[in-house]
């Protein structure tokens, strides 16, 4: 091993790149002023200067907070709209006794603006291939792993663990040369005429479930610009409600329980905060995923837990838990502001993990351990294990199966 690695757990070097990649790689993991400054002005662009920052740290600075009163407090929650200094009143000392009439006031506002209904939309990531180079990120272009791309069944069996959820209304990311995929979940007249002429009145019933199981809707992302860009492309759709994120990779089972994605929706429901799927993983696998640092001050509630931070594959001995990310997200809508001014991180992408961690700074974040069986199909091993096991569920096809495995099983133990 060389000294490179010992220093830096997170290089694979791996032999099937040319050695120019190989080299390039490792320049741009050792070396930060190799790597583009995605944060810096080109050329060829118009520099826009701004005052606003200084503007909000002087009125920071400027803020006296003992000064406002209790009839500050009582002034600003009679108004129908709350000025910079109702609010600087709210925010004062003197409100402390109020806490329950501006939740009150809260609560009316909110159901003003959006009713007693929460809608939760869910934009389905599908496969994981990537031209670009993070270097905290599984998916870059360097990195020796399996390259997946949903197929029909896959999408189909992650759209029904969606609708399971309660969820009716589905927005897949997808781009121009997926069009197939959105004739798969349309309705085919003339193949529903030719299999009920035939006869085969279970593949109809089939065909109209997958076409009537949601609402589906596509967003086409145009660039591949990262897991952050390709959530945005879905602000139009989404509008200003809380919204689920699935990423086509991560398939879960929850035989007999709740589906995991409706575990974080219930958790939502609770907190009324972002909730990201979590579950626990090895210590000597924490530097293959994302890590979240939980509050250490705020007890855990039953398997939903308050999180200071979120950390992109840490070093085993530097991680904050072994609570790991697997692509389960339920957003509220604030996220799309930080997606929007998100600079491109490593490899020129925007990424979701980073606005995740500014959404921590102004609202609350929760993680939640979800049960059920994890599945990573974008791990070659992962697609394995996840093929054989859906296949011995299948009745018509688990005696097939399970006798195979049993005469593999003898053959390897000869």
């Amino acid at each position: 091993m060389d000294t490179n690695q010992k220093e830096n757990d997170f290089i694979i070097q791996n032999g099937k790149l040319s050695p120019a990649a190989l080299k390039r790689k490792t320049e741009l993991e050792n070396n930060p002023a190799s790597r583009t400054d995605h944060m810096a002005y080109l050329p060829d662009m118009e520099q826009i200067s701004s005052d606003i920052r200084d503007k909000v740290l002087a009125a920071m600075n400027a803020y006296e907070p003992d000064k406002y009163t209790a009839r500050d407090v009582l002034a600003a929650l009679s108004h129908d709209r709350c000025s910079i200094e109702d609010f600087k009143a709210l925010l004062s000392p003197a409100a402390e006794p109020f806490l329950e009439k501006m939740a009150q006031r809260a609560e009316r506002e909110t159901r003003n603006h959006f009713g007693n209904s929460t809608y939760i939309f869910t934009p389905l990531y599908i496969a994981n291939y990537c031209e670009n180079y993070c270097v905290y990120c599984g998916f870059n272009c360097y990195n020796d792993i399996h390259r997946k791309q949903l197929s029909m069944e896959e999408i189909e069996h992650e759209m029904k663990v969606i609708a399971d959820s309660g969820i009716e209304e589905i927005l897949i990311i997808t781009n121009s040369t997926k069009h197939v995929m959105e004739n798969h979940f349309d309705k085919d007249y003339e193949l529903e005429a030719r299999l009920t002429e035939s006869g085969k009145l279970e593949q109809v019933k089939l065909i109209n479930d997958i076409a009537n199981m949601a609402n589906i809707y596509y967003v086409r992302q145009k660039e591949p610009k990262g897991l952050g860009h390709a959530v945005l492309c879905a602000k139009s759709f989404i509008g200003n409600e809380p919204f689920a994120v699935l990423l086509g990779d991560d398939v879960v089972i929850n035989k007999g329980g709740e589906p995991a994605l409706h575990q974080l929706i219930t958790a939502y429901e609770k907190h009324h905060a972002s909730v990201v799927g979590v579950q626990t993983v090895a210590q000597d696998q924490v530097s293959k995923y994302g890590i979240v640092a939980p509050n250490r001050n705020i007890p855990a509630d039953g398997r939903a837990v308050k999180l200071d931070n979120m950390v992109e594959k840490p070093k085993q001995e530097e991680a904050p838990s072994r609570m790991a990310v697997l692509g389960r997200y339920v957003l509220t809508p604030e996220i799309f502001g930080l997606l929007e001014s998100q600079g491109a991180g490593a490899g020129g992408e925007i990424q979701l993990t980073d606005a995740i961690c500014r959404l921590i700074d102004t609202q609350a974040v929760y993680a939640y351990d979800f049960e059920g069986i994890r599945y990573d199909v974008g791990d070659k091993f992962g697609f394995i294990k996840a093929t054989i096991d859906f296949a011995l569920d299948r009745p018509e096809l688990h005696n097939q199966v399970a006798e195979y495995l049993v005469q593999k099983a003898a053959e390897i133990n000869k």
